[in-house]
């Protein structure tokens, strides 16, 4: 689980890319042992996957978000099996699922050890029904004792 910060400027998100991508080519022309270049196939996909969490576009900047990711962890005992069976790795977890327009969503539930989360504001993005949904947000403001809490409307227009 990681927190990372969302790139809006299209430079920006390239040369993190850049970065990455160079970093493995170093390791893998260092490399002569297929089990060194295996291990930096997995690292680049885990940097690949953790860089495309961050990525957003550039209308939605004033949003200034930050993303908690989480990837699957694979019980490792049992992989290797199931790989040799022809199955897919085995979760050492799953996620909680909800529906929502008819896709079911996974998430986590986070907790903070002191209690509360350190929120400024909440940003209602662009929707059909965004003054109701800021209405909401308000009501759970209310429930969870955050009045400290600023509830905004994205000025992003919905595009449908």
């Amino acid at each position: 689980m990681r927190l990372v910060k969302v790139a809006y400027d299209v430079s920006q998100q390239k040369g993190e890319l850049n970065t990455v991508l160079d970093g493995a080519y170093e390791l893998l022309r260092e490399s002569s042992v297929e089990g060194d270049i295996r291990c930096v196939q997995g690292a680049l996909l885990e940097c690949v996957e953790e860089w495309g969490c961050t990525l957003k576009h550039e209308a939605f900047e004033e949003e200034r978000e930050w993303r908690i990711t989480v990837f699957p962890v694979y019980d490792l005992g049992k992989s290797a099996y199931t790989q040799t069976m022809g199955f897919p790795p085995v979760r050492a977890y799953h996620p909680a699922l909800r529906e929502r327009r008819g896709r079911l969503l996974p998430y986590i539930v986070l907790r903070p050890k002191s209690g509360r989360f350190d929120i400024e504001s909440i940003t209602v993005g662009p929707s059909k029904t965004q003054s109701l949904e800021a209405k909401a947000v308000e009501l759970l403001k209310e429930s969870l004792d955050l009045s400290e809490v600023e509830v905004r409307c994205s000025d992003i227009p919905l595009q449908s």
